[in-house]
């Protein structure tokens, strides 16, 4: 029984350890990301997003002007901390805006 619950207990803090380098990660290059980058580079940059919400609006905030819909990358955390990185792409396929979301 001990092995058991160590084992699970290892299991957790990998996966928080892991969970921990995706947002680091998602973070740092969410923050490269530039206005006018076309969408394909950035799904090659941040992969592909959590969900697409064509309303042009997710968690609280929108864009009203040249939104064709917006990329949505959760946490790994999402479950506990509410965080969302943002993503607005235009009719064109480029960005027109970011924004990284905590949400209560």
């Amino acid at each position: 029984m001990r092995a058991f619950l160590t084992f699970v207990v290892v299991l957790l803090v990998i996966a928080g350890l892991v969970g921990v380098v995706y947002d680091r990660r998602l973070t740092a290059k969410f923050q490269s990301i530039e206005p006018h980058a076309s969408e394909s580079s950035v799904r090659s940059e941040l992969g592909s997003p959590s969900r697409t919400d064509p309303s042009c609006s997710a968690y609280g905030t929108g864009q009203a002007t040249h939104c064709d819909h917006v990329l949505v990358y959760r946490s790994a955390f999402s479950f506990v901390n509410h965080r969302y990185w943002l993503v607005f792409i235009d009719p064109g396929g480029s960005v027109t805006a970011t924004s990284s979301e905590v949400q209560p």
